[in-house]
């Protein structure tokens, strides 16, 4: 299975990778232990959308990207006990806390395809990714 994305920066079109590529590129942000802890059995990642908008902290910040993966992560999984894996796909709400819950809740998507050896694999990434 091959990620598609598209090289905004360079102009250079679509670009293939596996997904083992994509992790080590940075453009998928590995959270699968952090996932098994919750009960997910499968690989979980975030796309780099995701992870720069909501997990990354900036510089000099006394928070922890964990504790951020985490709750996306987490409110992923209550997503996946009411489905009832009635789709490969779930939409579901984070709330996003950054600034003491005055943001709204933040729209994301998970999706469980097959990996680079046909297993089953999660990416959590933004309502317009594919």
């Amino acid at each position: 299975m091959t990620f598609q994305f598209e090289d905004d920066y360079c102009g250079n079109g679509i670009q293939a990778k596996t997904r083992k590529q994509a992790i080590a590129d940075g453009l998928l942000f590995d959270t699968t232990e952090i996932a098994k802890k919750m009960g997910i059995p499968y690989p979980v990642a975030l796309t780099a959308s995701v992870y720069q908008k909501y997990v990354r902290i900036p510089a000099g910040k006394p928070q922890n990207e964990i504790g951020w993966s985490s709750g996306i992560v987490y409110v992923l999984s209550v997503a996946i006990q009411y489905s009832r894996g009635s789709s490969d796909s779930v939409l579901f709400f984070k709330i996003s806390g950054r600034r003491r819950y005055k943001d709204p809740p933040v729209a994301l998507k998970a999706v469980c395809l097959p990996g680079d050896d046909e297993e089953p694999v999660i990416t959590i990434m933004m309502p317009n990714e594919n």
